[in-house]
């Protein structure tokens, strides 16, 4: 019935476009006669004849009608496209692990019948079923040459499952920017070890500025990578031992001093202030941690021992264990310098990275009973780990920047090359 009126739809339109060119013909030989600037005439009649047929209700309305069916055709032939890689995902799954390996090489599927939508998030629930059912402790997956251009959100369902998966292959694909990797980072940003990204549109060539910008967003995504596109982060240095003291004499208690200090900076605050000299300096910076490279958060200096104390109050509550905290510090008689680095907790939340100094004398005040050490300089730095909140645009930005600078200089530097040469 529907087609039926479409076809009639079709024929009626036939014939008023039969009616239009003998109504153009008519005029033409009219025209014939008439002086030059007549074609004015001529033009503008044409013209109207022409949005009148434009605007022929009947025919935008087969249109629309048209346009509507043909969407739904291809919702469906996605749907049974999806279902059918589905299917072909069950059937040859169990073929691209490697047990001895713990390996899940994706490439086994490529160039067969059905190239896998890996961005479709039914595909990637699927992969996730499979992984948790059949090879949960997989530690390497490899996606090489799977034209995939942005990773899907099932990702971070994925990081759920595979609990021991560390290293990522995304070789050769259609990946142009840090916004495309946005779910890996959600997922896997304290876990990554190893990541290759060559072959695709986010990474440079090498041995160029903007590869070694590119490697260093990397490596502060995913803060415990050691190897990206097959080349180590660092290189290997010697095995140091956890802390170094410059001198090994004094330090039990030093080692004393920091455990008492932040005992009571993670309980009561208000009991340091025998341990900060009367005129102390202390200061404090917080900032983001890639998420927004134009924003920092709020920092402040001050100077004496009680608006030290006050400044405390406002800080959020932390939590410090000693055995998270790597310790160095030097003496130049009379004055020790103490250095800390290490994580500790926020609000109960993720863990910080911070990095603190400490310059102390020895307390000759009538506290000395309470606190043998003084500070008298305290510079305390914080960086935020909250991978939730990077602003992958402003990331992209900051590479791509990089790149047009350079090409920039390039030009600039060849219009001098030509103007030296002229002259």
């Amino acid at each position: 019935m529907g087609k039926s009126k479409f076809n009639n739809n079709s024929n009626n339109r036939d014939k008023q476009n039969s009616r239009t060119v003998s109504y153009e013909s008519k005029i033409d030989k009219f025209n014939i006669n008439k002086q030059k600037d007549s074609k004015i005439t001529k033009q503008g009649k044409s013209k109207k004849t022409f949005q009148f047929n434009n605007n022929n209700p009947r025919k935008n309305k087969n249109e629309n009608n048209n346009s509507y069916s043909n969407n739904n055709s291809n919702d469906s032939k996605l749907k049974q496209k999806i279902k059918k890689q589905i299917i072909f995902l069950d059937t040859n799954f169990s073929s691209c692990y490697n047990a001895e390996a713990n390996l899940l090489d994706m490439t086994q599927l490529n160039n067969r019948e059905e190239q896998i939508n890996y961005e479709n998030n039914d595909i990637g629930q699927k992969i996730v079923k499979l992984i948790s059912i059949l090879c949960p402790n997989i530690k390497s997956i490899n996606f090489t040459g799977c034209k995939i251009r942005n990773i899907g959100n099932w990702f971070r369902n994925l990081a759920e499952v595979a609990h021991d998966l560390v290293n990522f292959s995304f070789e050769n694909n259609n990946i142009t920017s840090f916004k495309s990797i946005e779910f890996l980072v959600k997922g896997f940003s304290n876990r990554i070890n190893e990541l290759k990204l060559c072959g695709n549109g986010i990474c440079p060539n090498a041995h160029t500025e903007q590869y070694a910008i590119y490697r260093q967003k990397i490596s502060l995504l995913f803060p415990v990578i050691k190897i990206i596109d097959g080349i180590d982060i660092l290189p290997k240095a010697p095995i140091m031992k956890a802390n170094y003291f410059a001198n090994e004499q004094p330090i039990t208690s030093i080692k004393q001093f920091i455990e008492n200090y932040y005992k009571f900076f993670d309980t009561l605050r208000s009991q340091l202030a025998s341990t900060y000299d009367i005129k102390a300096n202390f200061s404090y910076s917080k900032i983001d941690n890639l998420a927004n490279q134009t924003r920092k958060k709020p920092s402040f200096q001050t100077q004496g021992r009680e608006k030290i104390i006050e400044h405390f109050k406002g800080l959020p509550t932390t939590e410090h264990k000693f055995n998270n905290l790597s310790i160095d510090f030097s003496i130049i008689e009379p004055t020790f310098l103490i250095h800390i680095t290490g994580t500790f907790k926020e609000h109960d939340q993720v863990n910080q990275f911070f990095n603190r100094t400490f310059i102390v004398i020895r307390n000759q005040t009538e506290t000395a009973s309470q606190s043998p050490l003084l500070i008298t300089n305290d510079f305390f730095a914080v960086r935020d780990n909250n991978m939730t909140e990077v602003n992958f645009t402003i990331l992209d930005k900051i590479v791509n920047n990089s790149s047009n600078n350079n090409a920039t200089n390039n030009n600039n530097n060849n219009n001098n090359n030509n103007n030296n040469n002229n002259n």
